[in-house]
């Protein structure tokens, strides 16, 4: 297009404003392209509208579970708004109920495990996250129908209609304008009918009967069986199973002698004392080799409770099994069927007289 001007000043001015509406052209047609990505690896548009503030009154609000979720999923993970709506689409309103109320722990599963928020590493945290529920399935006590047919039948007939109801809306969620069938009489063969058919709908039974549990509380049934958590494990102790030995009392019995001999002193008496002394040194009388253990306790020890404590201790006492970790003597080696026996150990010299330095000189 030619530009018409009187003089240069002119000319250039209105070249200027050519370039700059073409700028101006080029910048929107950018724009429109970068939206147009957003929008297909998204599904939300470039620049993110400011979210209003919410009141109590929203959050409690279990009919906006949608809008509790994203605006968590978004202000927790920096998720992208089309990201999170993908992934709740896909979600049951139950279990919208139990991400919800699960919130903390669905977000550390996912801080362990990724990094960006898509849609699809928000449905692998669910999966990670229900896996993780599953889990406890051994723990946890479920219900039967038995137990169902138990509760109903102590129940009126006008409330037994009404779970009647819930679940059979619940199972009909997508034509509302259907209604039971009445059945007079068999209101609750009809209930455990529907109820089996609503638990099955689910991957497990703990979070069908669970889900059973969230639909009738709304209708008032709080005391509904439901899964609990158990205390103990079902089953009869066997006298094969011994039990573990804690590892704080391990620690103490192979601790450091004065430990023990402070156990000791707490523990026994000077007259126990005094038996356990004796049982070594009857132990020491009897070796065959006394001169790998150390000497027997003397009378002068067994004068007073902490000198005989830490003699005692000195000497390898267990304080579990109530004995002395002597070391054995005799070694034997076996190959293929014979067995060939060492050569024995010299017997130690005889007990010599004395004490001190004299007695080590001897030995």
């Amino acid at each position: 297009m030619p530009i018409v001007a009187k003089d240069k000043g002119e000319y250039e001015l209105k070249r200027q404003g050519i370039l700059d509406d073409y700028a101006r052209f080029a910048e929107q047609r950018s724009m429109y392209r970068k939206s147009k990505e957003a929008y297909a690896e998204t599904g939300g548009p470039l620049y993110q509208p400011g979210e209003a503030k919410t009141t109590l009154e929203n959050i409690l609000d279990k009919t906006k579970l949608d809008e509790n979720l994203q605006r968590l999923l978004v202000n927790k993970l920096n998720a992208n708004v089309g990201q999170v709506k993908t992934f709740l689409a896909s979600l049951d309103d139950v279990l919208k109920e139990h991400l919800l109320d699960r919130m903390p722990a669905f977000l550390k599963i996912f801080e362990q495990n990724f990094t960006i928020a898509s849609s699809q590493a928000l449905k692998a945290t669910l999966d990670l996250f229900q896996k993780g529920e599953i889990a406890r399935q051994k723990d946890i006590d479920v219900p039967t129908i038995p137990i169902m047919k138990s509760y109903l039948e102590g129940l009126s007939a006008s409330r037994v209609t009404m779970a009647r109801d819930a679940i059979f809306k619940a199972l009909n969620k997508f034509a509302p304008q259907r209604t039971p069938p009445s059945a007079p009489g068999n209101e609750v063969a009809t209930t455990l009918r529907y109820i089996s058919r609503y638990v099955t709908s689910f991957q497990n039974e703990v979070v069908g009967y669970s889900a059973v549990y969230s639909l009738l509380k709304k209708q008032g049934f709080d005391d509904l069986p439901r899964p609990k958590v158990t205390d103990s494990r079902v089953g009869s102790p066997s006298p094969f199973i011994q039990v573990p030995i804690q590892e704080q009392v391990v620690a103490e019995a192979r601790a450091e002698p004065i430990d023990v001999a402070e156990r000791l002193m707490a523990t026994f008496s000077l007259s126990q004392l005094k038996n356990i002394a004796k049982k070594y040194n009857n132990l020491y009388d009897g070796s065959p080799n006394p001169a790998l253990l150390t000497p027997r306790i003397g009378s002068r020890a067994q004068r007073s409770k902490p000198p005989l404590a830490k003699a005692i201790a000195e000497r390898n006492y267990n304080i579990i099994t109530s004995s002395f970790d002597i070391p054995s003597v005799g070694v034997e080696e076996t190959k293929g069927d014979e067995l060939y026996d060492l050569p024995d150990v010299p017997s130690a010299p005889p007990r010599m007289v004395g004490s001190g330095l004299a007695r080590i000189y001897r030995l």
